[in-house]
């Protein structure tokens, strides 16, 4: 048949799996990821990620940290993922989670992989 729904992909989940696996290539070592700020130097938390990742740039992510409000188109992708990723760490907030000092930049990576994998088998990707 030309159109057969089970090899129907839906384009917002594949938005939001580049937008996840965006977040995690921006903080995927150590001395790019930090705790407690967006920001710092060219470090980003998980929540600097995600909104790096949804299209701001490391300026607006600094006058964010410093109190300034996102731009709408950004912060309406930055809710959107952050709101996926936090159904998988229950009794948690994303920055809570990011910024818990029993939380190692490895369960920080672990997290997104998991997200990550979770997207890639809804849409039919190989994990």
């Amino acid at each position: 048949m030309p159109f057969d729904a089970t090899d129907f992909v839906d384009q917002q989940t594949l938005n939001d799996l580049h937008l996840i696996q965006k977040a995690r290539h921006r903080i995927r070592v150590p001395q790019l990821w930090c705790r407690d700020h967006l920001v710092s130097g060219n470090r980003l938390c998980m929540l600097g990620a995600i909104a790096y990742a949804s299209g701001a740039s490391l300026e607006e992510i600094r006058r964010v940290n410093d109190g300034a409000v996102m731009s709408k188109q950004v912060e309406d992708h930055y809710d959107h993922i952050i709101s996926i990723i936090e159904r998988y760490i229950p009794g948690y907030v994303l920055p809570d989670y990011n910024d818990d000092c029993l939380v190692a930049h490895t369960d920080i990576l672990a997290l997104f992989d998991r997200v990550i994998a979770d997207y890639r088998h809804r849409v039919g990707l190989e994990v």
